[in-house]
């Protein structure tokens, strides 16, 4: 049931942040709308990374759909890059096997390049 749940929030916060990126892209104006949906769906994801049992997290630190999300997040400048960077690091926070797993998805890289930006704008 939870997985279905987590899935649907994931496949619904992909489209709204997909649709963000492209309007952006074009130079058309973004829609709150996809805002607001993307901002939701990424809060319960977040507290499901925080507060959810193993086979949660399990489920989140497979999904592709969410990994390709998070790095998408983290690749450009983001409203949501600071909620991104949460979700990876409850999910890593987990275990060594979590913080390998965060690493072989190719997340761990894009926190060090943001970690490199804000220390020189220090």
């Amino acid at each position: 049931m939870w997985n279905k749940l987590i899935k649907m929030l994931v496949k619904r916060m992909s489209k709204s942040i997909q649709h963000l990126y492209i309007t952006h892209d074009c130079g058309e104006p973004i829609i709150s709308e996809s805002i607001v949906i993307a901002g939701s769906a990424l809060g319960v994801v977040g507290n499901i990374a925080r507060w959810g049992p193993s086979d949660q997290i399990q489920y989140l630190a497979t999904d592709t759909l969410l990994l390709k999300c998070l790095r998408r997040m983290l690749s450009f400048e983001s409203k949501f890059t600071k909620e991104a960077c949460q979700i990876i690091s409850n999910i890593a926070a987990r275990s060594p096997t979590w913080i390998q797993v965060m690493h072989s998805a190719k997340l761990i890289e894009p926190l060090c390049s943001l970690r490199m930006i804000c220390t020189s704008l220090i």
